[in-house]
């Protein structure tokens, strides 16, 4: 687990137990350390405790979805990057949510070559100094 401890850990944000839970596990299988929130609101609380390197959000959560967490950490200027994940195909939400500052956006079904794929883009982005959300 070399690499995660140097990368910090990838903070999962998904309403879904069942995805969460297996999305956590390919991140641990792949060499990552992986922590799990059920909503934006569970995930900001996370987020404070201890800064995650990367988050992997759901767009439409109970409490607190996606866009707001995006949009909450903006507001605490908070410097993390962020994939967000989504059932539904809206482009408005989309073009939203990389406005915010989210690196990319998948649609779910979420496929691991893809998602693994897009990790490693955003953390090598990451360390080549590119900006993360401000």
């Amino acid at each position: 687990m070399g690499r995660a401890r140097q990368a910090g850990f990838i903070l999962v944000v998904e309403d879904d137990l069942i995805l969460r839970e297996s999305i956590a596990a390919a991140l641990r299988s792949w060499g990552y350390e992986a922590e799990t929130a059920s909503d934006g609101v569970e995930a900001l609380e996370k987020i404070r405790a201890a800064s995650p390197t990367l988050i992997l959000s759901d767009l439409r959560m109970p409490r607190m979805g996606g866009l707001e967490l995006l949009k909450e950490l903006q507001h605490e200027l908070r410097s993390v990057r962020c994939i967000v994940i989504s059932g539904e195909q809206d482009r408005a939400e989309e073009f939203e949510a990389i406005t915010l500052g989210a690196f990319s956006f998948l649609e779910k079904p979420v496929y691991p070559e893809r998602l693994k794929a897009e990790i490693e883009s955003c953390l090598v982005e990451s360390r080549l100094g590119h900006p993360a959300i401000t």
